[in-house]
């Protein structure tokens, strides 16, 4: 091998390197560099803007397109922010022993809103609740990008009144970051599992006695009524007026939600909360039964996709009020700075990253006043002149809690039909193709009032095991598909499906089998 070489260096050829030909031109990659940073930062802030207008509406709007908005925003808004940490960090080092000259100590002074950004708006914390589980990770990001925009502050210190003025805004991000990581903890499945009391040590005892006072005539109502219902009638002259019946709605609803929330945590329900949903629910007309599943659905939402955990306590809302003014107060030397030396273009960002912020903390500040929990709190509270003001900007009886939409999704029609996306191919090699194809069979339909009435029909009439076992066989006996009790339970759900389309006649089991094997 070394001989060859010695030979072609002895006879004097010489050996071109080979050339790269640039693909990007000098003056485009000047202009990357000059305003790489400011897009990204400028993107950033655009993407919490988005999560703060769209985070919870996903509650009661259902459009795909929407959702794919919300998810790519969700996911993007991290990356963005510490990528522009990145940037920060890599033009300070640059200087070495150099001074930082002050459009660089202005671009340093971006970092601390960059950590505000990874706080995160107050709508939207998870798109999903795999998300809480990552708390652990999220505290992990939370002590490093501290770590880097303290880096960053100690570099660009100069002594002068702008390197001071960070000292606030980080203090603010702190604050909010460890909110996020504190809401995602306690909406993670096994803490939000222990956040749940167990019940009473003497509960057989006290169901005992309830039984006996039953059987012996006395009108007994479980301990979380009594106080739901106490509060109603003492509060509330009218219920004649939608306005008034709406508050009732939020009390009932913030009653139950603490019942039915052990069903999100994979917990049973005890007779005692079976006896105490059904007298709060006992009388009331389907409508407004559907009204307080809503909320009592809109309150879980809350808790366990956005801060409401936080937010809803004197220590969230001082913070939010707090970290307001400090914003307010950094505004002001920036307004009374009449040094030219500034790139304009960096000035004007900073004068839109501060303007953001404001914004984004009073929309969070409306968001909070303007939330079922704030009414149902002012109503125990007796505070009405609170509640008639809001109810003045938002009605309580106009709000919008789901879509009043149901997803269908056509099986047969996947398993029969294909449609392809022009892009199948990419999408099949990305192994997402069903996925996203699945999306393509799926459309909503209205429920509507006659739906709801015949659901609540359906439930009321199923409330032993003996009626709704009738009652199941009653219908398969009408349509004819009492022979598919004997099959499997994904074949009978099948089977149903196919009925329900009216695709297979009437008792024709033989047939399934060949149909099952197409």
């Amino acid at each position: 091998m070394i001989l060859p070489v010695i030979a072609v260096l002895s006879s004097g050829i010489v050996v071109k390197k080979m050339q790269v030909m640039p693909v990007f031109s000098s003056r485009f990659k000047e202009l990357w560099e000059e305003w790489e940073l400011r897009g990204v930062v400028l993107l950033s802030l655009t993407l919490q803007i988005l999560l703060f207008a769209t985070g919870n509406r996903r509650k009661y709007i259902h459009s795909a397109l929407f959702r794919g908005v919300v998810w790519l925003a969700y996911l993007m808004a991290d990356t963005v922010a510490i990528y522009a940490l990145g940037i920060i960090t890599n033009k300070l080092t640059k200087l070495n022993s150099q001074s930082v000259d002050v459009n660089t100590q202005l671009n340093a002074f971006w970092a601390p809103f960059l950590l505000l950004h990874l706080g995160g708006p107050d709508t939207i914390t998870a798109y999903a609740l795999e998300d809480n589980e990552l708390w652990l990770r999220h505290l992990l990001a939370l002590v490093t990008q501290a770590g880097v925009t303290f880096y960053i502050f100690l570099i660009a210190w100069t002594g002068q009144k702008i390197s001071i003025l960070p000292i606030v805004v980080i203090v603010a991000g702190l604050f909010k970051y460890g909110e996020r990581v504190y809401v995602l903890w306690t909406a993670s499945s096994e803490k939000f599992r222990e956040s749940i009391p167990d019940p009473a040590p003497n509960y057989s005892k006290l169901l005992e006695q309830h039984e006996l006072m039953k059987a012996e005539g006395y009108d007994v109502i479980p301990h979380e009524v009594i106080e739901v219902r106490n509060v109603d009638g003492a509060n509330l002259p009218s219920l004649e007026q939608p306005y008034k019946s709406e508050q009732e709605n939020l009390l009932v609803a913030g009653g139950l939600v603490k019942i039915f929330r052990r069903l999100f945590a994979d917990l049973l329900l005890s007779i005692e909360d079976r006896n105490t949903s059904k007298s709060v629910l006992e009388g009331k007309d389907y409508l407004t039964v559907f009204k307080i599943i809503e909320i009592e659905l809109g309150i879980m939402y809350d808790w366990l996709y956005t801060k409401t955990k936080a937010t809803h306590t004197s220590w969230g809302l001082a913070h939010r009020i707090t970290g307001l003014v400090s914003i307010c107060i950094v505004l002001v030397p920036f307004i009374l700075i009449e040094d030219h030396n500034y790139s304009v273009a960096d000035l004007y960002l900073t004068f839109i990253l501060l303007a953001g912020a404001i914004l984004l903390d009073i929309y969070a500040l409306v968001v909070l006043l303007l939330s079922d929990k704030t009414a149902c709190w002012l109503i125990k509270e007796k505070k009405f002149a609170v509640l008639d003001f809001i109810n003045l900007l938002q009605p309580l009886t106009g709000r919008r809690r789901w879509s009043d939409h149901m997803a269908q999704y056509s099986l047969l029609s996947f398993a029969i039909k294909e449609k392809h996306l022009p892009c199948h191919q990419i999408l099949e090699i990305l192994h997402i193709d069903e996925k996203v194809e699945k999306l393509l069979y799926k459309h909503h339909k209205k429920v509507t009032k006659a739906l709801k009435k015949l659901i609540m029909f359906h439930v009321e009439g199923m409330q032993s095991p003996q009626t709704r076992k009738s009652w199941g066989l009653e219908r398969l006996e009408t349509d004819g598909l009492k022979w598919s009790i004997e099959l499997e339970f994904d074949q009978r759900i099948l089977v149903w499906h196919i009925r329900n389309r009216n695709v297979l006649p009437p008792a024709q089991p033989r047939q399934f089998g060949k149909l099952r094997d197409q």
